[in-house]
Parts: structure tokens; sequence; C-alpha cells
């Protein structure tokens, strides 16, 4: 059996670090670290912004299981974090998961379980 080299096993990661490539006379490192900087903290405020609103539209939707969240985590911003989170009891899959499968028991289940 074959193993995969980075580059087979990453081909998206590998690809932005590609763009970001740039041989620069001066410099012996082939890539641009302000470049990396940068991307990371888009890709970051990008992911902020996306678990905000999946939260908001859990409130809408869901607003039992919502509410049921925050009176558990105790604030918004842990309560949406942990709707990302992949858990245990849940496979490994995160709580918008078991939700877009219809499995919104087994989020409630959790919920009360870990009180």
């Amino acid at each position: 059996m074959r193993t995969l080299s980075a580059a087979e096993a990453h081909p998206r990661r590998n690809k932005v670090i590609g763009d970001m490539y740039r041989e620069r006379p001066n410099n012996k490192s082939p890539i641009d670290f302000e470049s990396v900087s940068s991307e990371l903290e888009r890709l970051h405020l990008m992911r902020e912004k996306v678990i905000a609103e999946a939260f908001d539209t859990l409130e809408i939707t869901h607003t039992s299981l919502a509410q049921m969240l925050l009176m558990h985590v105790g604030d918004r911003r842990k309560a949406a974090r942990w709707m990302c989170a992949r858990q245990r009891f849940f496979d490994g899959k995160i709580g918008y998961d078991l939700i877009a499968e219809g499995d919104s028991e087994k989020v409630w289940d959790e919920i009360e379980r870990s009180n």
C-alpha cells in the first residue's frame, strides 16, 4: 500500500500555500508569511461570522433548543461554538450536522445529558 505524499493528502491546502508562494531574491524562505498571516486572519473572521449567523438561524428555526443551550452553557458565544464543536456523543459530528439530518432530538439529549 502506497503512502500519500503531503501534496496528495491535502491538495486544497497546498493550492493555498502554492498561491502564496513567492520566491524573493533576498529571502531563502519560499513562503511569504505575511500573506499566510493575513489569509489565516481572513479565514478566522469568516469562520466567526458563519458561527454567529448559524446560531442566529438556530434561534429562529429551533427556538427552544437554542434557549436550552444558552441556559446550559451560559452565553451566546459559547452556545454558538458548542454547536460547531465535534461531539463524541454525535459520533464526531457537530450539532448542525444532526439538525441537517433531521435528528435534533440527539442534540436535545446531549444538552440534557451534560447538565
